[in-house]
């Protein structure tokens, strides 16, 4: 077998070194004649391994419900709270509805009536976590609610409160304050009527 000519150990004095001498020059000579060298073996990669396609979650994520669920349950307790008290038709108050105006008064309470009574079966269908889950929904229920009370006090608009009327004189002006706030009113309702519908 031909050594290559250009490595240095390929001399023949390297014969006369004993024959592990040779051997090892021998290993050492052929190493160098064109031969692919070792490939360092692939560093491991960083990236984390995916978990199997058929993973089961974990049971508290599949504990936790989805937000469609949340929202259904919402309509549900809506509607409920609709068909117990019915006339919560808040377009019967406008801005030309007289102080006195008992419809418009009933409309208004029926209102009331449907945001307490939502509420109150969100609350019982899961009383530990209601908060938690339906916080946003109190939020909007608790918002109408707060309008709603300004109908009632410090002014007695439509009938909701069996305080005196104002006398003659601040009439005109207890009607701007009532319509006002039962435009606000109307926008709370509103707003809570399309987050549960």
């Amino acid at each position: 077998m031909a050594l290559c000519s250009e490595h240095p150990y390929a001399s023949p004095s390297a014969s006369r070194r004993g024959a592990v001498v040779t051997a090892f020059l021998l290993v050492l000579a052929l190493a160098g004649c064109g031969g692919e060298p070792a490939r360092p073996p692939a560093p491991a990669s960083s990236a984390p391994v995916p978990a199997p396609s058929s993973a089961t979650p974990s049971a508290s994520i599949a504990a936790t419900p989805t937000r469609d669920y949340l929202q259904d349950e919402m309509r549900k307790a809506f509607r409920t709270a609709m068909k117990a008290h019915p006339g919560a038709n808040l377009d019967r108050c406008t801005r030309t509805t007289p102080l006195g105006d008992k419809k418009c008064g009933k409309a208004l309470a029926a209102a009331e009536q449907v945001a307490e009574t939502t509420g109150i079966v969100l609350r019982a269908s899961d009383p530990k976590n209601a908060d938690l889950l339906y916080g946003g929904a109190f939020g909007l229920i608790n918002q109408f609610l707060g309008t709603y009370g300004q109908l009632r006090d410090p002014v007695p608009c439509y009938g909701l409160s069996k305080k005196p009327q104002p006398p003659a004189q601040l009439r005109a002006e207890a009607e701007a304050i009532c319509t006002e706030a039962a435009a606000i009113t109307k926008v709370s309702w509103d707003i809570l009527v399309g987050q549960f519908q």
